[in-house]
């Protein structure tokens, strides 16, 4: 993970071997896939918290 956020570790001196837009499409595309995780466990948090609200208004908590 940390090697593609790094970009390309080749050597960059002669510019017809690495074109420019491909790590700003890389990077782009870690960004959209790493906020992508965040909203998920965002929805998983928020999914968690109402059942244990309605666990806990049914008194069916399993802790107790």
């Amino acid at each position: 993970m940390m090697l593609l956020m790094m970009g390309d570790t080749r050597d960059t001196t002669d510019c017809q071997t690495v074109p420019t837009p491909l790590p700003h499409a890389r990077r782009r595309f870690i960004l959209f896939i790493m906020i992508n995780r965040m909203n998920l466990m965002l929805e998983l948090i928020k999914i968690g918290v109402n059942q244990a609200k309605f666990r806990t208004r049914a008194r069916t908590d399993r802790r107790r």
